[in-house]
C-alpha cells in the first residue's frame, strides 16, 4: 500500500466527515468516479493531480493541506527585482514538450547570477515529497555537474526540435549513463538514459513557490 496516497487517502476522509458528505456527494462535485474515490481513500489507489486540485478546490484547502508538510521555501514575489522566464509544465513523473515559448514572466531575486536561468511549474506526484503539483520550480545552468542525489530538471532529445522536461534526482553511471529517480519511488520506477539522450541538465534551486489558500 501506498504510504502517500494512503495518507492522503486519511485526508480526504476527514474532509467527507467534517463536512457530513458521502463519496457520492464529493463524486458529483469533483467528477471523480464514486468507485475511484473509494479504492483511493482505503490508499489502494494513485491519487492524480488533478483529483486533488478538485478535492482542494471543494472543500477551499491548498494542496499543502494534503501532505501535512510545508514547502521549502515561500518567497514573497513582490520584493524581488529579477525576470525569470517561466515555461510549461515540468512532469515529475512524465515527460512533456512544451519548451518553445514563455508563457510568462516572475520577478524572484534569489537567482542573480546563475546562468540561463528560467522557471517551469511541476505537475505530477512523484517527487511529492518534496515538490507538489502547481510548484513554480527555479532551475538553472550548472556551471559544475550536479552531485549525485541532487534534484535536477533534465531536458531530454525527443524528435527533432523538440525537447522534454523531467524533474528528477540524479546519480551518475558508469558508461556514460545516468539514473534518474524519484523520492516517490514506490509508485514511480528510476529511468536510465544515455548522456547521449540528454540535451541539457539544469540544477533545481532550493527555493520553490507554492501557492497557499
Amino acid at each position: 500500500m501506498n504510504e502517500i496516497s494512503k495518507k492522503i487517502g486519511l485526508k480526504v476522509d476527514l474532509l467527507l466527515h467534517e463536512g457530513r458528505n458521502t463519496k457520492y456527494w464529493l463524486a458529483k462535485k469533483t467528477g471523480i468516479s464514486e468507485p475511484t474515490l473509494g479504492r483511493n481513500i482505503k490508499g489502494n489507489g494513485n491519487w492524480l493531480p488533478e483529483q486533488l486540485e478538485a478535492i482542494a478546490k471543494v472543500y477551499n484547502k491548498s494542496l499543502d493541506w494534503f501532505f501535512d508538510r510545508e514547502p521549502l521555501s515561500i518567497v514573497d514575489v513582490k520584493k524581488n527585482n529579477v525576470e525569470v522566464p517561466i515555461y510549461g509544465m515540468a512532469i515529475c513523473g512524465m515527460p512533456v514538450s512544451d519548451w518553445i515559448e514563455p508563457k510568462d514572466y516572475i520577478s524572484v531575486g534569489f537567482l542573480k547570477g546563475h546562468n540561463q536561468a528560467f522557471a517551469v511549474k511541476a505537475a505530477g506526484l512523484s517527487m511529492s515529497q518534496t515538490i507538489i503539483p502547481g510548484d513554480i520550480v527555479f532551475a538553472f545552468k550548472a556551471t559544475e555537474k550536479p552531485k549525485n542525489g541532487s534534484i535536477v530538471l533534465v531536458s531530454m532529445k525527443t524528435v527533432p526540435d523538440a525537447k522534454e522536461g523531467l524533474i528528477k534526482r540524479i546519480k551518475w553511471l558508469p558508461k556514460k549513463q545516468i539514473l534518474l529517480y524519484s523520492d516517490n519511488s514506490r509508485n514511480h520506477d528510476p529511468m536510465i538514459v544515455d548522456e547521449n539522450d540528454v540535451y541539457e541538465i539544469f540544477t533545481v534551486h532550493s527555493q520553490i513557490i507554492r501557492q497557499l489558500k
